[in-house]
């Protein structure tokens, strides 16, 4: 399959058409922003939306970046893959895309990424094992200790999550004062909550001043 990862620079291209389409069906819908929010992302500098195009202009799937203006950190907040695409390798290639475009835009800072944290009943089988084992073989490694809490509430109540960070060389610990900020940053700047929501306090409590980094995503 040849495919084409090329940014989509506006929300009036029609093919952000394409990319709700497959955002509403591979993303958890407590996980999902609103359509306003998703068009008013695309049209901000901040944001990267790279899209997957494959031979004949079929839209197949997507990475969204968030970058900071201070540039400290980038999150990677979605990557999803159409339904005939899926086990095709085209994941990889999207994160790969992204890590590439973070480079370039913000370059040695780590990425961090908002994903589901698996219960005990899950087997290696299910979703959340696969999407973890996926990020492991790309490098990523857990911030551990964290219970990550996504602030967002216009479809349910979201599931408990973790972050993950993903750097080249990546660190052993974090310290707890920087992951704070990088949380009121995330609150802020991504979901449009107050800096000091208290939600951050109660994530960041728990945790010792040196948060450990591992590579067991558990």
């Amino acid at each position: 399959m040849t495919v084409s990862i090329v940014p989509l620079r506006s929300a009036g291209d029609p093919r952000f058409d394409a990319v709700t389409a497959i955002y509403r069906d591979a993303i958890e819908p407590s996980e999902q922003k609103s359509l306003q929010q998703l068009r008013a992302q695309i049209d901000d500098d901040r944001y990267a939306c790279l899209i997957a195009e494959a031979a004949g202009g079929e839209i197949i799937g997507f990475a969204i970046t968030f970058i900071p203006h201070s540039k400290e950190f980038w999150l990677l907040e979605y990557v999803a893959v159409a339904g005939n695409a899926r086990s095709s390798g085209l994941g990889s290639a999207l994160l790969t895309a992204a890590v590439a475009y973070a480079a370039e835009h913000a370059p040695g800072a780590p990425g961090i990424l908002e994903v589901d944290a698996p219960r005990d009943d899950l087997d290696a089988s299910s979703p959340i094992r696969r999407r973890l084992a996926f990020y492991a073989r790309h490098g990523c490694r857990l911030i551990e200790g964290l219970s990550y809490i996504l602030p967002l509430s216009h479809a349910g109540t979201p599931p408990p999550m973790q972050l993950l960070l993903l750097a080249q060389t990546p660190p052993a610990t974090l310290a707890r004062e920087d992951l704070q900020r990088w949380l009121a940053t995330l609150y802020s700047q991504v979901y449009g909550k107050p800096a000091d929501d208290p939600r951050i306090a109660t994530m960041i409590s728990p945790l010792p001043p040196e948060v450990r980094i591992t590579e067991r995503l558990q």
